[in-house]
């Protein structure tokens, strides 16, 4: 098959329709290709291609300049530009900073991989506008984005599947702070090393009291309060969310935000926020057991950081999916001493080798059949959550769709009386 426009879109998926719709607009139109055009759809020579974020740009051929949607909006988008990555806690992170903005009266978007392609309302930016930006190492891969303020959240072992090793993903990952006038960090080893390779301001963030780089901000929790270079801003029982890995969420976006709007903007949200949908999300109460939607937890770690915040021994455990190529031995320590676990999906046994010695657990092949199982092991008082440690791409378009489908399977259940 041979293409004869001026623009190629690798791969039509959220972003790239965005853009394509976008490039339609101004009269520019596009090629697009994907994989059910052939085994050779990375073969291109158009003057431009944008790839999709799951197209490796070094897997594509051709004398094309590769570049991204993401890429084009933000070098469109006026105004201060955020941008925040990490292994966990980047939706929560990017969703807080939107809503404190916002709280503040700021002219604020909130975009990337997050689900709102970046293209959108690019153009309507002005100098006055926040673009609050998540950003994914697929997306980070190939880019170095210049933005006010580059935030990482955390770095642990993730998508391995699609990036060659740790070292390429972490590398990916750092590709954030290349052209950010501003470093906000978590406080570990890896991200103290990383900082000292670009001279920029930081903030770092921690639960405890540390060691900063010198010249560095600090953040950590202290007698009851999240403080910021000594000072205390949040009262840690007025804070809604729940787990520790959501103070260092709030942590991470006062870091981005205490030079930027009124503490009391930040207070507001943090002490009224209650989630993002999928984290944690109390979708209802049937049959005396409470159910919760944590399909966003994608990863072991982020599956261990849930149940942290769970009485685990009245939970009943949905865990499986797609598998990213990691590994799941730290699942055995956040597993032991809840009640149960129903695993499904592509890495079921994976997972299933890893934990069995922790906690009772079975296989199932069906998502249904999973869901109806773990809803008959629940007895009033319990917790059925679901918090697969896995992505979702092996039944489903994305983590919502499956949440989705939890919530209509466990709605349908007959519970008992």
């Amino acid at each position: 098959m041979s293409y004869n426009a001026d623009v190629a879109l690798l791969g039509y998926g959220i972003s790239n329709r965005a853009l394509g719709e976008y490039l339609s607009s101004l009269g520019i139109s596009s090629q697009v290709i994907t994989s059910e055009d052939g085994c050779d759809y990375l073969n291109t020579n158009e003057k431009i291609a944008f790839r999709s974020p799951a197209v490796r740009p070094d897997k594509i051929k051709g004398s094309a300049k590769i570049t991204s949607e993401i890429a084009l909006a933000l070098s469109m988008s006026d105004g201060y530009k955020i941008g925040v990555t990490g292994s966990d806690g980047k939706t929560t992170t990017s969703t807080l900073i939107y809503e404190m903005l916002s709280s503040a009266g700021k002219r604020a978007r909130l975009c990337g991989n997050i689900g709102t392609p970046a293209i959108i309302g690019a153009s309507e930016t002005g100098r006055d506008s926040y673009t609050v930006c998540e950003l994914s190492s697929f997306q980070l891969f190939d880019m170095r984005p210049r933005l006010d303020c580059a935030i990482i959240t955390s770095i642990s072992e993730n998508h391995l599947d699609w990036h060659t090793d740790m070292d390429e993903y972490v590398s990916a990952k750092e590709n954030i702070l290349s052209c950010a006038d501003r470093g906000v960090l978590r406080y570990d080893k890896t991200l103290v090393n990383m900082s000292a390779r670009h001279s920029l301001e930081y903030s770092f963030f921690s639960l405890d009291d540390f060691e900063a780089p010198r010249g560095a901000h600090k953040c950590f929790v202290k007698n009851g309060y999240i403080t910021y270079d000594g000072i205390r801003v949040l009262e840690i029982d007025k804070i809604k969310l729940k787990g520790s890995f959501n103070l260092l969420n709030l942590e991470s976006a006062l870091c981005a935000l205490y030079e930027i709007v009124d503490t009391s903007a930040i207070c507001e949200v943090a002490y009224t926020f209650l989630g993002v949908d999928g984290r944690m999300s109390v979708i209802d109460t049937l049959g005396g057991v409470t159910i919760i939607d944590s399909s966003i937890d994608s990863t072991p770690s982020r599956t261990a950081s849930t149940l942290s915040a769970l009485d685990k021994s009245r939970c009943v455990v949905l865990l499986g999916g797609y598998d990213k190529g990691l590994s799941y031995e730290m699942l055995a320590d956040a597993l032991r001493g809840a009640k149960y676990a129903v695993i499904c999906g592509a890495n079921s046994h994976k997972i299933y080798g890893e934990i069995r010695g922790s906690i009772r657990a079975h296989i199932t092949d069906n998502f249904e059949c999973a869901v109806r199982e773990a809803c008959e092991i629940c007895d009033a008082g319990d917790i059925l959550i679901l918090s697969p440690a896995s992505a979702s791409f092996d039944m489903f378009e994305n983590y919502r769709q499956r949440a989705s489908e939890f919530a209509r399977i466990v709605r349908g259940y007959k519970w008992k009386k």
